[in-house]
């Protein structure tokens, strides 16, 4: 079936599902207009595209990198710049462009939707309110029912997203058109104020703060230190060290803002949820920064204020005196047959499926696990080990007409990478015992289901699988090599395709440089982008050897980017010089971490279109192989390797070895070898023909060199 058919196809079983106007509808958009977009946005490499595609009987919007392939919210990898996307975008075969925000920009969006007649222009008065509010840039979204306000200023604890308003600061994407609304403004502002009064107005009710909280049966006579040593001893003891400490990260949390709020709920389960004492024994810890007295919202309240509120609204029981206290902990994971609210349905391509004897809006059940070790089996006397404190409405059932469940469907649907509980709970608004248990069998069975895998060292961390690949289609594909010349004829003994690695593993003062720089020479008047990025030479020394090589540095300068750089090499492929020649000289090691090589050598194959990289790496003289092992050469498709042979005065002589080559055009060029003189740092003559190197002798062949004078 060709793509065209494939294409129809798709698009009827789409209108089958959803319904022909409602796909057209969906489908049908406006191209975006620059003129419209702020040009401080446009500034910035986050720019991705979007297209319009039915999940699981489901219209979305699902991210593109310009290169092909998914874009990810939290990969700087598949983003792009304005420009690129733009025109990849014209294209065609995508509905739009979109902007991702990060924590490097000083960007807030909000996103308001069902608010506006597509047909008359009317904005419903609730979503003028909050534009008039944040008095920003704002603009029509795609289907033109909603507007989009992008302003400065961040959240305090990650996004929100409650009914037809969400707000986001990072690793998110936002559809942008370009179509301003008029009447606002056309740069974007700060609205700080804004945005903390938004969060009071719309989302306060998704963090409960509660007035009544738990109280011990006795006052705690201990005192600070003992409560913190009781603490520490105890079951869980362990975590509490860790977060009190502040080694968070070896706790197992993604940020710190998340390990704040989980030792506040310890500590409102130790110190029976005593306001004063949580925040002294908190200020008393590794924890504490300035951020903790820091006012993060309209009302005034500051950041330690408002944790320690949450904690103690979610504190269900307190330790008391006199009872062996244990710690409620609640990891994410199911351990016992209850009910799931609001289960979607199976389907054959993914997220939510169903058996044939359920029903969508009905209760699924949650196969019986294995119960976990936390929970101790019951006093043979009847007596439990901790004295708990029920909390009012705790055991109370999810809300009717929430279908938490394919709210989660969708989010892990537009998501990438992992997540932890607390960040689904924030996410959601799920702050009563009953929600977070139903939260936990959702994501019992999308484990089962392989959606999710959960994390093997960290507790309630998930990890989101990635089942979607773009296949390649053959007939597409051009057969012709990169048009590139390599030093010593060797371009016409190999093939070099798009999308592909070169290495260059190379002894200390072997030639790896002078190889590179004469690629580069070669390859002067090729169209395509030529960028050399060098991590050990600065720009007196690489303008030396240009006017080594008698060239005048403005004919270097106007055909080839350089620039001195020693990390973050596939960023900067991704960004500038996806489809050309990019020469990378060389690339290093991180302390000593030679295993990650390989991993560092991946990543820049992955950010390739149709280009080609030259990538030196160091190798030791007794190994063909660069440091990193055989490993570094999986990805190329021509591996080099260069020893020193010997020196006389102003040159040197080099062996240069092929130790892979997986297109060789006529004779096999595996394993042979030739050997070179490179003199002035960078003029490279052979010294010999291409040879089988188990023939070579390379000490007989050195000690030639070395009483000859012809090559001095």
């Amino acid at each position: 079936m060709s793509n065209k058919n494939k294409s129809q196809g798709g698009t009827a079983l789409a209108e089958r599902k959803i319904g022909a106007d409602e796909y057209k509808k969906f489908t049908a958009f406006a191209p975006p207009c620059q003129a419209g977009i702020p040009k401080e946005l446009l500034k910035l490499p986050q720019w991705i595209l979007w297209r319009a595609e039915l999940r699981n009987g489901k219209a979305t919007k699902v991210p593109y990198a310009a290169e092909g392939g998914k874009a990810k919210s939290n990969t700087p990898t598949t983003w792009n710049t304005f420009e690129n996307v733009l025109k990849r975008h014209n294209s065609g075969g995508y509905s739009g462009i979109g902007y991702i925000f990060s924590q490097a920009d000083p960007f807030c969006g909000v996103d308001l939707d069902h608010c506006r007649d597509s047909k008359t222009g009317r904005i419903e008065s609730w979503a003028l309110e909050i534009i008039q509010a944040f008095h920003s840039y704002t603009e029509i979204s795609p289907s033109g029912t909603g507007v989009h306000i992008l302003c400065k200023g961040k959240l305090p604890e990650g996004g929100r997203k409650k009914a037809d308003v969400e707000i986001y600061d990072q690793q998110r994407f936002f559809t942008i058109t370009g179509n301003h609304l008029e009447d606002t403004p056309q740069e974007i502002k700060p609205a700080q104020e804004a945005i903390d009064a938004l969060l009071t107005s719309h989302f306060s009710k998704e963090i409960p703060i509660s007035t009544k909280r738990p109280k011990a049966s006795l006052r705690l006579s201990l005192s600070d230190s003992e409560l913190i040593e009781k603490a520490i001893q105890s079951q869980n003891g362990s975590k509490f060290n860790l977060l009190y400490h502040g080694q968070w990260q070896e706790a197992g949390y993604p940020s710190q803002s998340e390990a704040d709020q989980a030792l506040c709920n310890l500590l409102a389960f130790w110190t029976g949820a005593d306001v004063g004492r949580m925040n002294a024994i908190f200020r008393q810890s590794g924890l504490m920064r300035g951020k903790w007295d820091v006012k993060h919202y309209g009302d005034g309240r500051s950041y330690g204020a408002v944790t320690i509120e949450k904690a103690i609204s979610s504190c269900g029981e307190v330790y008391s005196e006199k009872q062996i206290p244990r710690e409620p902990e609640f990891d994410g994971c199911s351990d016992t047959d209850e009910n799931v609210e609001g289960l979607p349905e199976k389907q054959e391509n993914g997220i939510g499926l169903k058996d044939k004897d359920q029903k969508v809006s009905g209760v699924s059940k949650v196969s019986k696990v294995s119960r976990s070790k936390q929970d101790p089996p019951k006093s043979k006397q009847g007596k439990q080990e901790v004295s708990k404190v029920s909390k009012e409405n705790s055991t109370n059932t999810p809300k009717s007409g929430y279908n938490l469940a394919a709210c989660i469907k969708e989010w892990l649907t537009i998501s990438t990478g992992s997540f932890t509980v607390d960040q689904l709970d924030r996410e959601f608004g799920l702050t009563t015992r009953a929600e977070k248990n139903n939260r936990s069998k959702i994501l019992y069975i999308y484990k089962e289901r392989n959606i999710l895998k959960a994390d093997r060292f960290h507790r309630g961390v998930y990890h989101i699988l990635d089942h979607s690949v773009e296949w390649i289609d053959p007939e597409k594909q051009e057969s012709k090599p990169f048009p590139l010349k390599l030093p010593f004829t060797l371009h016409e003994k190999i093939s070099v395709f798009p999308k592909s690695i070169i290495i260059i593993a190379g002894s200390t003062n072997a030639g790896k440089t002078a190889l590179i720089l004469n690629t580069l020479r070669l390859n002067m008047d090729q169209e395509y982008e030529k960028i050399y990025l060098m991590s050990e030479m600065g720009g007196a020394e690489y303008r030396d050897r240009i006017v080594k090589f008698e060239d005048d540095p403005a004919l270097w300068k106007k055909n080839i980017k350089a620039a001195s750089k020693s990390y973050g090499f596939n960023g900067l492929i991704q960004h500038y010089n996806p489809n050309g020649l990019t020469c990378i000289d060389y690339l290093e090691e991180v302390e000593g971490e030679y295993f990650k090589m390989a991993s560092n050598i991946r990543d820049i194959y992955d950010v390739l279109n149709q280009g080609v990289a030259v990538i030196a790496i160091q190798k030791k003289n007794t190994s063909k192989f660069a440091r990193g092992g055989e490993a570094t050469a999986e990805k190329a498709r021509l591996y080099l390797s260069v020893d020193y042979l010997a020196t006389c005065p102003g040159s040197i002589a080099c062996a240069l070895q092929i130790v892979k080559a997986k297109q060789s055009i006529g004779e096999q060029m595996q394993n042979k070898e030739i050997h070179f003189e490179i003199s002035q740092g960078s003029k490279i003559t052979p010294l010999s023909d291409w040879m089988l190197s188990s023939q070579v002798d390379r000490a007989k062949c050195a000690k030639e060199y070395e009483a000859s004078a012809v090559w001095i």
